[in-house]
């Protein structure tokens, strides 16, 4: 029975310790959600107290003769646990491809989000390491 419980205590408490972090992706294109959530859990192993809410709010994509270009922009909303928004951010990116091969495109696609993303990582990262600030009292 102590076996048991000690199991338990354990799983419980690596559970808390190693809780997934709160990043939330939307997009148009449901092929876009899963790449750019692993790319911002990989930024952000871990959101105390905090909730990622990430959007894909435009894509354009032009072809003109043997050139492709591509351009994403995104939008963040942080927030705390208690659904309290402390910061909106937005990013975006263009990609141009001279040549390109119509197979690639999933990695042309890819590659406009993250780098959209990584335009606000360093605000990102000052939103999610900041604690949140207590309401004024009056």
């Amino acid at each position: 029975m102590r076996r048991l419980v000690a199991i338990a205590v354990l799983l419980i408490g690596a559970g808390v310790a190693h809780a997934a972090p709160c990043v939330n992706v939307t997009s148009p294109h449901a092929d876009d959600v899963e790449p750019l959530r692993r790319a911002l859990v990989a930024a952000f192993p871990e959101t105390p107290h905090t909730c990622i809410d990430v959007s894909v709010v435009r894509w354009t994509i032009d072809v003109a003769g043997g050139d492709l270009t591509l351009a994403a922009t995104v939008h963040a909303v942080v927030s705390d646990d208690t659904g309290r928004v402390r910061a909106m951010l937005s990013g975006g990116a263009t990609v141009h491809v001279r040549g390109y091969r119509a197979r690639r495109m999933p990695t042309y696609r890819r590659d406009a989000l993250e780098d959209s993303v990584a335009g606000m990582l360093p605000a990102l990262r000052a939103h999610v390491a900041t604690p949140p600030r207590d309401e004024p009292t009056s």
